[in-house]
């Protein structure tokens, strides 16, 4: 897959249903010795989107599936 086809996709937790975002609102955290990808970062824009709001940071442990549309999370306490 490529990123660009991840960024069409939107992020689910599957525990409460909750939509998080779409996958264009994120980045992705690689280790920088060994490649490995370690996150998925989500920016969450403040009012208007006028300034960057916080950003939560996803272990991609948390990942359980990649969809055709969606991006399955498994985050037991929630965003």
């Amino acid at each position: 897959m490529y990123y660009s086809e991840l960024l069409a996709k939107e992020l689910v937790n599957y525990r409460d249903g909750k939509k998080l975002g779409w996958a264009g609102n994120y980045d992705l955290a690689f280790d920088a010795e060994s490649g490995q990808l370690l996150s998925l970062i989500i920016e969450r824009r403040s009012w208007l989107g006028i300034r960057p709001g916080e950003e939560t940071v996803i272990p991609w442990s948390a990942v359980k599936r990649i969809g055709e549309d969606v991006v399955i999370l498994d985050i037991p306490g929630g965003v």
